[in-house]
C-alpha cells in the first residue's frame, strides 16, 4: 500500500521480515511437536530456537535461484544455523517433513489475526469518539433527509447513534471471522498426514495458539479468508457511509458542518476561500478497492482439487492492502470526527426554512385517528372541493411550499388554519403536530440503547 494511506503499526505486520519470522515460528512449532512425540531431543529444539535467524536479502537471493521463496527461507534459516556451528544432523530437522503451506498458512493465520486486532482497536476508538459527540449533540435538532428531500426533524445525536450501531455490527462480524481464522495445518501436501501425524499437528498448532483445521488439503480452505475479507469490505462501506453523510452536511447550501482544516492547510489550488472536506472524500473513495479485494478473495474459494497456486500471488497484494487501508480509514475517521465542526444554528435555520411542512404526516395521521377521511379544500379560485384526507393535507403542503419556485410560500400551520383545520382538530391537537419535543419524544429510548 502507498505510504500516504499507511499507519506504521499495521504496516509493520506485513513487512517481509515479519512474515519470514512467522514462517520460522511455524517451523519451530513442528520441531516442538516432534520433541513432545519423542522424535527429536529437546536440546536440539532449544539450540535451533535460540540460534536460527533469517536474512531477508539472502532469502531474495536464493529465491532468485530456486524460484520458490519457501525453500529459500528454509535454506536461509539453515545457513544461519551452520554459521553458528550447529551440526548438519541437527540442522536437517528444521523444515523437514513439511510442505510450503504447512509453514505459510499457519503464519498467515497469525498475521491476519494480529491485523484484525489492530482493526478492532481502531473500530473501538471510533465508536468511543462517536459516542462522545452523540452526547454533545443529543438535543440538537436538524432535518433528516430521505430521497434527497427534507423528511422529518431529528436530533443530530441520533445520526451518530446509527453510525455507532453500524460499527458495533462490524466489530461483531470481525470478531466472529477472526475466530474462524484461528486455525493452522501441518497435514502435508494433500492433507493426508503422510509425513506428520495428527498429533504432531495438534501440538504444533498449540505452540502457535491455533486450532487444528478439521480437514485441510494442501492449504487451509479459503472460505475462511473470504469471510474475513467480506467483513473488512462491509466495514469499509460503513466508513464510506459515515463519510458521505457528513459530506452532505458540509455541502452547500446546507453548510451544517465543516471538516476541520489546519491553519496552513489549502482548500483549493485556485480558490483561497474554500475549505474542502478532503478527508471525507478520500474516505468515500478508499472503500472501493477493499470491495474489489473482497471479490478477489471470493474467487479464491474455488481451488483446483487439493492445490494450485492461483490464489497465492494475489493474496500477497490484497491482504496487506486491505488491512492497511481499512486501518487507515478507521484511524482517519476517528481524527475527522473528533475535530469536525458542527453548526447548530445553521441546522435550525435549515429546519425553520421548511415552514413546518415536515408536520404534514402528523396532521394527516391525527385526522385519520379521529376517523376523518374527507375534508373540504378551497382552491385559489374560491372553488371548494371535497378531498380524501391524504390529498387534502398534500394540497395544503403544496400551497405552503410553492410548486413553481420550489421555495416556501407561507407556514403550513397558517395554510391549515386558512383551510379551516379548526373544524376537525383542536388547537392542542394541531400544535402537537408541530411540536418537536412530541415528534422526538422517543429519542431517549434510542439513546439509552447506547448508554447516552
Amino acid at each position: 500500500m502507498v505510504k500516504r494511506y499507511t499507519k506504521e503499526a499495521m504496516a509493520a505486520l506485513w513487512l517481509e521480515s515479519a512474515k519470514f519470522n512467522q514462517w520460522v515460528q511455524s517451523l519451530l512449532a513442528v520441531l516442538s511437536a516432534r520433541v513432545i512425540a519423542g522424535e527429536i531431543d529437546r536440546e536440539i529444539f532449544n539450540q535451533i530456537r535460540a540460534t536460527v535467524n533469517v536474512d531477508v536479502e539472502r532469502v531474495h537471493e536464493l529465491d532468485g535461484l530456486f524460484k520458490h521463496d519457501a525453500s529459500a527461507l528454509i535454506e536461509t534459516a539453515r545457513e544461519s544455523l551452520r554459521k553458528a556451528g550447529i551440526s548438519e544432523e541437527k540442522i536437517v530437522a528444521l523444515g523437514a517433513q513439511v510442505t510450503s503451506y504447512d509453514m505459510e498458512d499457519p503464519a498467515f493465520s497469525l498475521i491476519i489475526g494480529e491485523a484484525l486486532d489492530l482493526i478492532l482497536k481502531a473500530t473501538a476508538d471510533l465508536v468511543s469518539i462517536l459516542t462522545l459527540r452523540a452526547e454533545e449533540f443529543k438535543e440538537t435538532p436538524c432535518i433528516f433527509v430521505t430521497h434527497g428531500q427534507p423528511a422529518v426533524p431529528g436530533y443530530l445525536g441520533l445520526r451518530f447513534c446509527r453510525w455507532i450501531a453500524m460499527l458495533r455490527r462490524d466489530e461483531k462480524r470481525i470478531r466472529n471471522v477472526q475466530t474462524q481464522m484461528e486455525v493452522g495445518k501441518f497435514s502435508g501436501p494433500g492433507g493426508i498426514y503422510d509425513e506428520l501425524d495428527p498429533e504432531i499437528e495438534r501440538n504444533a498448532c498449540d505452540f502457535l495458539a491455533l486450532d487444528s483445521d478439521e480437514a485441510s488439503s494442501q492449504i487451509i480452505h479459503r472460505d475462511r479468508h473470504a469471510s474475513v475479507m467480506a467483513s473488512l469490505a462491509i466495514c469499509a462501506c460503513n466508513i464510506s457511509q459515515i463519510a458521505n453523510d457528513l459530506w452532505l452536511m458540509c455541502a452547500y447550501p446546507r453548510l451544517e458542518a465543516r471538516e476541520y482544516t489546519d491553519p496552513d492547510q489549502r482548500g483549493s489550488t485556485a480558490m483561497p476561500h474554500k475549505k474542502n472536506p478532503i478527508n471525507l472524500e478520500k474516505l468515500r473513495g478508499l472503500s472501493s478497492p477493499i470491495r474489489a479485494y473482497a471479490m478477489v478473495a471470493l474467487e479464491h474459494v474455488m481451488t483446483y482439487e487439493e492445490r494450485a497456486i492461483d490464489q497465492s500471488s494475489s493474496e500477497r497484494i490484497i491482504w496487506p492492502d486491505a488491512t492497511i487501508l481499512l486501518h487507515y480509514m478507521l484511524v482517519t475517521m476517528t481524527e475527522v470526527i473528533s475535530k469536525m465542526l458542527f453548526f447548530p444554528a445553521q441546522m435550525k435555520a435549515n429546519l425553520d426554512k421548511l415552514e413546518g411542512i415536515w408536520a404534514a404526516q402528523y396532521v394527516k395521521n391525527t385526522l385519520w385517528k379521529k376517523a376523518i377521511f374527507e375534508l373540504e379544500f378551497q382552491g385559489t379560485n374560491g372553488e371548494k372541493e371535497a378531498l380524501p384526507t391524504y390529498k387534502w393535507v398534500q394540497a395544503c403542503a403544496f400551497e405552503a411550499w410553492d410548486q413553481e419556485t420550489n421555495e416556501p410560500a407561507m407556514p403550513l400551520q397558517l395554510v391549515l388554519r386558512k383551510q379551516r383545520i379548526h373544524l376537525y382538530l383542536t388547537e392542542e391537537e394541531l400544535d402537537r403536530c408541530f411540536d418537536l419535543s412530541w415528534v422526538l419524544r422517543n429519542a431517549d429510548a434510542i439513546y439509552a440503547r447506547f448508554g447516552i
